[in-house]
């Protein structure tokens, strides 16, 4: 009986994502941990170990043309096939059922048919664009390697030569991950593994996000009602129907760009506003309910047919939340805040903002007090007398908020 009992496993340091080959075992009834860098080094370690365990020991010698490193690979074959099967029969198998990738391409050979699979398979523009530019940028690191070639190695190198958050790290992850698995699907079947399946994926705490209160809520929009009124809808969509405000591939960035025809998708004597899928960031059609201080602000301009990607919109957008240092997404997460305080109602919540339940009540459950947000959704028009007040130059006071 052997007095050695050794195997190689792959290990992972789960405080620093460091990757080995770690060697466990006994020998002459003494645990065994090490771990090494290298297959090879990891080979070596048993074969050494197992030839001082055999010292003293009678055992058949021979002549062969096998070097030391194959004689210890041949060991650590027949361990673990554990006399299940013959080495012959495990060789045979292998043989007979291996597919050595074959591919002779590039990422940049393959990345528009990659993209184009994507579009098909019904992938939002917007994140074509990302995985085009992540896939486009990697491949300046890897110019001439064949798909086959590349490794996590060359991931990891990569990743090291940039200065990224977690949250850009796991992006580059999902990015590559795709695409390498779709070159692992049939009938391409270019790579038998994927490299980036080993990257670290990291688990992201969502910060508190940042809302306006109901009195800067109410500052912002008189301020945008005296210093740009064009800009109305915008604002009171974003703030009051929380739709996803990014400019211009956002919801309400689509929805802006439907000109007049935008005004179709507001039904103010159903008191809904519909999101079509093709505008929805879920792809899912959804409707959020018009509040009476929303249709205040909305109605005069949906009687003209105005369009809300007004003249020189992106101009005019960026002044004004530059000038209130507004975030991309504050006006929404003061939507969703404001809305499940007021109507109590998570699912609610959830299905007009196009949110999960879980998500609402993680994030944005008890952010503001009842009767804030009964104040928030009265906030309506200035009237003209408070129109003209801010005409002599008694501005609203500057927002001083921002979106994490």
């Amino acid at each position: 009986m052997e007095s050695a009992q050794l195997k190689i496993t792959k290990y992972k340091n789960k405080r620093t994502g460091s990757r080995s080959w770690r060697v466990t075992g006994t020998v002459d009834g003494k645990r065994v941990r090490k771990n090494f860098l290298k297959h090879a080094d990891a080979l070596e370690e048993i074969q050494s170990l197992r030839i001082k365990a055999l010292n003293g020991e009678t055992h058949r010698s021979a002549v062969t043309t096998l070097t030391d490193l194959q004689i210890a690979e041949a060991q650590d074959a027949f361990d673990r096939l554990n006399g299940r099967y013959s080495l012959r029969e495990a060789v045979d198998y292998f043989l007979g059922n291996y597919k050595e990738p074959t591919s002779s391409f590039t990422i940049s050979d393959v990345l528009d048919e990659f993209l184009d699979a994507k579009r098909a398979a019904g992938v939002r523009e917007r994140s074509i664009k990302q995985l085009k530019s992540t896939l486009t940028q990697f491949t300046k690191a890897v110019p001439k390697q064949l798909l086959h070639e590349i490794s996590i190695a060359d991931l990891e190198d990569y990743i090291k030569s940039k200065s990224w958050s977690p949250k850009t790290q796991n992006n580059f992850r999902a990015d590559l991950h795709s695409f390498f698995e779709w070159c692992l699907l049939k009938p391409r079947q270019w790579l038998s593994e994927n490299p980036a399946s080993d990257l670290p994926k990291f688990k992201l705490e969502r910060g508190i996000p940042q809302i306006l209160r109901f009195k800067e809520a109410k500052e912002l929009m008189h301020y945008v009602a005296w210093k740009d009124p064009e800009m109305i809808p915008y604002f009171a969509l974003a703030l009051f129907a929380g739709i996803r405000p990014q400019y211009p591939g956002g919801e309400l960035g689509k929805i802006a760009q439907m000109g007049a025809e935008a005004w179709s998708l507001i039904d103010f004597r159903n008191k809904v506003i519909r999101i079509p899928p093709e505008v929805s960031k879920t792809g899912e059609y959804r409707t959020i309910n018009i509040q009476p201080n929303l249709a205040d602000w909305l109605k005069p301009f949906a009687k003209e047919k105005a369009s809300i990607a007004v003249t020189n919109f992106e101009r005019r957008l960026k002044k004004i939340r530059a000038g209130k240092k507004l975030g991309h997404d504050v006006l929404r997460h003061t939507f969703i805040s404001m809305h499940v305080a007021k109507f109590k109602s998570v699912g609610a919540t959830a299905l007009q903002s196009g949110n999960s339940e879980a998500i609402v009540r993680r994030h944005y459950l008890k952010m503001v007090a009842e009767n804030e947000s009964r104040q928030f959704w009265a906030i309506k028009k200035p009237t003209e007398a408070e129109l003209e007040e801010m005409q002599k130059g008694e501005a609203p006071k500057e927002v001083e908020t921002a979106c994490v």
